[in-house]
């Protein structure tokens, strides 16, 4: 039973790291602003998997508590804590939704709404950095458009990584979880 636990622990605090690791690689190239939180994300898949959403979200909390922290660019963390991060452990409950049509309607929507918090409280405590209030209708419609095809890529990814784990790294790492 402890050995257990110590290789939960193990294999939380090294995908814990690697998605830190991930948010800090955001700091370091200034495009990757939504793709580091995503890919940090993308590290859930496994805990959420071998241990379950309990301890994922847990992992998530305690990543996006380090990426408030350390990270200088706020818009990044909040990206993982609103939208990257919750995402991958209630993806599979939304895509149980029958009809299919109306499963992807509900994703959609936890986007929209996700996106407005986002930056509803960037907005309200980081004036400056959100910069909304500049942009004009077209320029902020564009931006919406690009972000629901930059999500629908995410989930997408997010299935082919699930899968990709499950039929080939687990049975290697079988051994060692």
């Amino acid at each position: 039973m402890a050995r257990r636990k110590s290789k939960r622990m193990a294999l939380c605090g090294v995908m814990g790291s690697l998605m830190v690791t991930a948010m800090l690689l955001g700091d370091v190239i200034p495009l990757a602003t939504f793709c580091a939180p995503m890919l940090a994300g993308l590290l859930l898949v496994p805990i959420a998997q071998e241990y379950g959403n309990r301890m994922a979200f847990v992992l998530y909390l305690a990543v996006g508590a380090l990426s408030l922290l350390v990270s200088t660019d706020p818009e990044m963390s909040f990206c993982f804590l609103f939208m990257a991060g919750p995402y991958p452990m209630i993806r599979n409950k939304l895509g149980r939704i029958r009809p299919r049509l109306l499963g992807w309607g509900a994703k959609l929507l936890y986007f929209v709404v996700m996106l407005c918090l986002m930056y509803g409280s960037l907005e309200m405590l980081f004036p400056t950095v959100a910069g909304l209030g500049e942009m004009g209708t077209a320029a902020l419609a564009a931006f919406g458009v690009l972000g629901i095809l930059t999500f629908l890529a995410y989930d997408s990814l997010l299935f082919s990584f699930s899968v990709a784990y499950r039929i080939k790294l687990r049975p290697r790492l079988k051994q060692f979880l």
